[in-house]
């Protein structure tokens, strides 16, 4: 419920900035729920700082910005999308900076709650099954888009695939965010340097589908083997242990 705050506030009315600024509640709460499962606020949902979280971030993250580029590149020269040249917006570091954190934190929310919250469930050891329940959680997570068809669906599917994929691979929910955060934010970044207008929303949709299977074939053909997550740091000053549902693994 918390996650759909802002979309409930700005059917209400509520004014946009105020409706957005709801979003920053899902965060406390789900950081206490990880804390009271035992698991650490960050570590309960595979965020926890090791796999080299940082690069798979990072190097996902630009893998997404270059897809994203490529698809509208594609859609202008298919007439799926009308190129209407530069804008005439002045863009400053403050534009880039904002537009990395409006799309961050949306981004880091939606990962949470329809992957992270099973990273230390059974379903994280199903490997490919783990990846299409997810991806269909992430659909279904999607419950104010759900009447816009079956192309609308088509195209979140292969999103949860994608992001369902990395984090299976890569055992950190940080490799999903990276692709789900960069093709997120080089959207609202070619926006707000182009002008672009959707001229074909379903092939738009089938292409943005396309290329996310795109990025889960990179995903793929740079990692070895997948598998659940690292079970949870223990507390500071020892105690405790890890939930019996996780081994963690060697990773090859």
């Amino acid at each position: 419920l918390a996650y759909h705050l802002p979309e409930v506030a700005a059917r209400l009315g509520v004014a946009r900035g105020a409706a957005s600024a709801a979003l920053l509640l899902f965060f406390p709460l789900a950081f206490w729920l990880g804390r009271r499962k035992g698991q650490g606020p960050l570590s309960a949902y595979g965020l926890s700082p090791r796999n080299e979280w940082w690069a798979w971030l990072a190097a996902l993250f630009l893998l997404a910005v270059v897809t994203k580029v490529a698809a509208i590149a594609i859609g202008v020269h298919w007439g799926l999308y009308l190129s209407g040249g530069p804008t005439d917006r002045a863009i400053g570091m403050g534009t880039w900076f904002t537009l990395l954190l409006v799309t961050f934190v949306p981004s880091l929310a939606e990962d949470i709650l329809t992957r992270g919250v099973f990273a230390h469930s059974p379903l994280a050891h199903g490997g490919l099954v783990f990846v299409v329940a997810t991806a269909v959680v992430y659909v279904l997570n999607h419950v104010w888009r759900i009447g816009a068809g079956w192309l609308e669906w088509l195209m979140l599917l292969g999103f949860g695939i994608a992001y369902g994929l990395a984090f299976w691979r890569t055992g950190t929910l940080w490799a999903a965010l990276g692709l789900h955060w960069g093709w997120n934010f080089a959207g609202q970044a070619v926006d707000a340097v182009w002008q672009v207008d959707v001229q074909a929303q379903g092939g738009v949709k089938v292409l943005s589908a396309v290329m996310h299977l795109v990025m889960a074939g990179v995903v793929v053909a740079v990692t070895k083997r997948g598998g659940p997550p690292p079970p949870p740091l223990p507390p500071a000053g020892g105690g405790g242990s890890p939930p019996p549902s996780f081994s963690g693994g060697k990773r090859e």
